[in-house]
């Protein structure tokens, strides 16, 4: 009897792969597997990053961003290479002002005017201003206004996965344009989507520019940039140990006003 295969997408190249398991390494793709770029390729990319990481310094972001680092087979000086790997360091407390910020911006919207004297739209309108992704709101049924209600038939399985759109495709109970419970008060899954969006919007800045991929044919791009965010560079580190890699970890940290690499040691 023939094992159970998947389809399982490449993260790098996101070619399909027929597998065993249902995880994929970046390094275990035949498509791409042994697929390296001469180094004045990534030269180009370093740079283009430290000029979106000097646009990200002086953007509402800027107060939040730490460092900007670079280690792996590019930072060896190796002539070829996989991909480029960067670090990029942020401030965990002014990351949780930033989303505190955020947050109660949101809710000075309807100090003096309830939700229920907006419209759907005005609500949903207000809501995408902000880093706040509405469609969450829609998909999990207790930010919705009947939610708990006498004749609520919510099933009690574990909607986070399978029944995020039960109330507004299956409940007929439920009201014509149910309004989010996260204008009421404080919702439960507001910081953390908060929080992803602001390191998601710090990610494109960074990234500006389509410098993460290199087009090898008009249907396979391969990822060439690899772009991680830590609070600590020491974290890093920590994470290389336990992935028990070979090399040894080398870290640089770049000066973004003149492109200098320094190499610091982890304390």
């Amino acid at each position: 009897m023939s094992s159970k295969t998947h389809t399982v997408i490449c993260r790098r190249c996101g070619q399909e792969n027929e597998i065993s398991r249902e995880i994929l390494e970046i390094k275990e793709c035949p498509h791409c597997e042994n697929m390296k770029f001469d180094r004045e390729i990534f030269a180009k990319i370093e740079k283009h990053v430290i000029d979106n990481f000097k646009r990200a310094e002086n953007s509402r972001f800027g107060a939040t961003l730490k460092g900007l680092y670079v280690f792996g087979s590019y930072a060896n000086e190796e002539q070829k290479c996989g991909d480029i790997d960067m670090l990029v360091t942020y401030s965990e407390p002014k990351l949780e002002s930033f989303v505190r910020v955020e947050i109660d911006a949101l809710y000075s919207k309807f100090w003096f005017v309830t939700p229920e004297e907006y419209t759907f739209s005005e609500i949903e309108s207000i809501i995408e201003k902000s880093f706040w992704d509405f469609r969450t709101c829609q998909e999990y049924p207790d930010c919705l206004k009947c939610n708990g209600e006498y004749n609520c038939k919510l099933p009690d399985d574990d909607y986070h996965s399978d029944f995020h759109n039960y109330c507004l495709k299956k409940c007929k109970n439920r009201n014509k344009e149910p309004i989010p419970y996260c204008c009421f008060g404080e919702c439960v899954f507001l910081e953390g989507e908060i929080r992803s969006k602001i390191l998601e919007e710090m990610g494109d800045i960074m990234k500006k520019g389509k410098v993460e991929f290199q087009e090898i044919s008009h249907n396979m791009k391969v990822k060439v940039l690899d772009l991680i965010w830590k609070r600590k560079r020491k974290d890093l580190e920590k994470e290389f140990k336990r992935q028990k890699k070979k090399k040894i970890f080398k870290l640089y940290k770049i000066n973004p006003a003149d492109g200098k690499k320094k190499r610091v040691r982890i304390e």
